[in-house]
């Protein structure tokens, strides 16, 4: 079955889906949440985009460089400020940043995950990438 990509983070979240069905709990985490951080990307440089003057959209790229993670506060604060999404007081926040910092225990300290944790993180993704999502404007 052929499936066309739209989405760069769509084939992150494929093959995320892909690593929980076989097992790899810590390689789904770890894609779901690069997955988001694509999203969080390209949401932060379209908020970036609208500011005026133009001078102050380098300043605002460079307060976030290499840093695109909402489970900063630096990112979530910013993204708030430029969209007006609170971001922060959805209902699914606290298990964004759960899955956030689980993530950063993978990737630095290589602990294994359940699939019970892998499964969280996994509805949690969808909620966060949709809700971004339906905050960039079309």
């Amino acid at each position: 079955m052929l499936m066309i990509i739209s989405q760069p983070h769509e084939q992150l979240l494929i093959s995320a889906q892909q690593q929980f069905d076989d097992g790899d709990y810590r390689e789904c985490i770890v894609l779901e949440h690069i997955a988001i951080e694509m999203v969080a990307d390209q949401v932060l440089v379209h908020w970036i985009n609208t500011v005026n003057p133009p001078g102050l959209r380098l300043w605002l790229l460079r307060q976030i460089e290499n840093n695109h993670n909402l489970g900063t506060t630096k990112a979530s604060k910013l993204y708030e400020a430029l969209s007006g999404d609170m971001v922060s007081q959805m209902d699914f926040w606290p298990a964004f940043l759960q899955g956030n910092q689980l993530r950063n225990t993978v990737m630095h300290e290589g602990i294994e995950v359940s699939k019970g944790q892998a499964e969280h993180v996994l509805a949690n993704t969808k909620q966060m990438i949709n809700h971004l999502l339906a905050h960039l404007p079309s």
